[in-house]
């Protein structure tokens, strides 16, 4: 009996290769030509003037563009699957995704889904960004009064000023700051890593990461804490009044950018850190990671 079964499935599986590629050669062996996903480039023109912006979406890439007209507009590439609607109400620009009921879609080549965000004006009041797969771009050119971006697994590249908070979580996608400031700053990731670039915080500046990397570079801030699982933590010229940072496995390595006060704790990891007796605390603390930290020149 057990032997027929096994024959029986060797058969379905021979059968099912066969007429897939039965099928990829009709398709003049395009992958492309197989699915049965309809695509569509869509525009959306804003009328109504809006001070807020709220997004929530699935899969579609989300691209901030300032526009040379006064005019905002946005632009869609779209799927049957996940269709995008647009709308100003209420002072709020209002961009969603939903997904179509559909049970079985036959799709080999799966297309970037996208909405460009086209901006006539640089500053606003609150951006909300929701994602699950998608990315999320937002250049220099903007600043809002204040932000809250979340993603599943979607990576996050913020250029933008934020006058007030600035708040961004992601599970597995990674986020990087760069050249912006804010009055204070918080971002939360489960493997994703973090990189802040050039960042200037009125107020603090709190990292909490899992698995992924902690990369700090030209930070200037009141005050800093990063707190890591296994992710590594890495300074340069890192400039806050005090400094925390907790890991259980990951090492902390760099510069800070003037005297502090060097205060480490770890049970089985290497220390080597300035033996420094001016300026804010810089308070350090591992489990199995290194510590080797030093003062810029």
């Amino acid at each position: 009996m057990k032997k027929i079964i096994l024959l029986v499935g060797i058969l379905l599986v021979v059968l099912g290769g066969g007429i897939f590629f039965a099928a990829y050669a009709a398709a003049g062996f395009d992958f492309e030509k197989m699915g049965n996903v309809s695509y569509e480039t869509k525009t959306f023109e804003i009328t109504e003037d809006f001070t807020d912006i709220d997004i929530d979406v699935d899969t579609i890439d989300i691209e901030f563009i300032q526009t040379t007209d006064s005019k905002a507009r946005v632009e869609c590439f779209q799927s049957e699957k996940e269709k995008i609607s647009v709308k100003a109400k209420d002072g709020k620009l209002l961009i969603s995704s939903k997904k179509t009921n559909k049970w079985f879609v036959m799709n080999f080549v799966m297309k970037d889904l996208k909405a460009k965000v086209y901006l006539p004006k640089d500053l606003y009041h609150n951006l909300v960004i929701t994602t699950d797969t998608g990315d999320v771009s937002i250049p220099s050119e903007f600043v809002f009064v204040e932000s809250s971006i979340t993603s599943d697994t979607g990576d996050i590249i913020l250029k933008a000023g934020v006058s007030g908070n600035s708040e961004i979580k992601s599970d597995t996608g990674d986020v990087s700051l760069s050249g912006t400031t804010a009055e204070s700053l918080s971002i939360t990731t489960d493997t994703g890593d973090v990189s802040i670039s050039d960042f200037e915080a009125d107020h603090s500046v709190n990292v909490k990461s899992g698995t992924g990397d902690v990369i700090l570079n030209g930070l200037l801030c009141v005050d800093c804490t990063v707190t890591t699982d296994t992710g590594e933590v890495q300074l340069d010229k890192a400039n806050a009044s005090e400094i925390t940072i907790k890991t259980d496995t990951g090492d902390v390595t760099g510069t800070v950018a003037h005297d502090m006060v060097f205060h480490t704790k770890t049970d089985t990891g290497d220390v080597s850190v300035p033996n420094s007796t001016d300026g804010g605390l810089c308070d350090i603390t591992t489990d199995t990671g290194d510590i080797n930290l030093k003062i810029a020149n």
